[in-house]
């Protein structure tokens, strides 16, 4: 179930057997995508990324450590056909920041960047965090500066909004990063939050 505001978020306790692991946050996304779908979460450890960043995990413990077992959504996406999963976040973008910018968010950070400050993952929803094209370079370079604290928005040329789905069609072909990693230039995107879809041990 996903969390509701004032609930505490997983519960902490001895590491399970047979937890997955990956090193980074693609790393764990793409070994989920390699898995059958099951009634069960699976269970995963990410030593590094985005998303042991926004549970406050960023090193690994040590094997007789308690864990956090936090319920984790995912961000299932379709490029062109192609059927991928984010655990923390995708760009899409073209080069050097020009024209629009798209970043579809499961977490709040995007590196250092605050990019959405209400995005939780495991809040059932994507936030949807969509520059336009007409934003000057001026502006553009103020908002990276604002990134940082979370205060590039409310921004006129900033549009914001949470969803359970979201699709768009990019002309010409724009280029897409699925949790920090380039996966090619895509035309038709459709994305929908999976809810309580993993577990990550932290």
């Amino acid at each position: 179930m996903t969390i509701r505001p004032g609930e505490s978020w997983g519960v902490t306790g001895t590491r399970p057997d047979g937890v997955l692991e990956a090193a980074t946050d693609r790393e764990a996304s793409r070994l989920l995508e390699s898995l059958e779908p099951d009634t069960t979460p699976t269970i995963i450890a990410v030593a590094s990324g985005d998303a042991p960043r926004t549970a406050g995990v960023e090193h690994r413990r040590r094997p007789d450590d308690d864990v956090a077992l936090l319920p984790w959504d995912l961000i299932a996406l379709e490029l062109d056909g192609r059927h991928v999963r984010a655990l923390s976040h995708v760009m899409f973008r073209q080069r050097f920041w020009r024209g629009g910018v798209v970043a579809l968010m499961n977490v709040d950070h995007l590196r250092d960047w605050d990019v959405a400050p209400r995005a939780h993952p495991n809040d059932g929803l994507i936030d949807i965090v969509d520059v336009t094209p007409d934003m000057s370079m001026r502006e553009r370079l103020e908002a990276r500066r604002r990134l940082v604290t979370g205060t590039h928005i409310p921004h006129p040329r900033i549009r914001v909004a949470r969803r359970h789905e979201w699709e768009r069609e990019f002309t010409p072909a724009i280029r897409c990063y699925v949790d920090g990693v380039y996966e090619g230039r895509v035309h038709r995107v459709q994305a929908r939050v999976i809810p309580d879809a993993v577990i990550l041990c932290l």
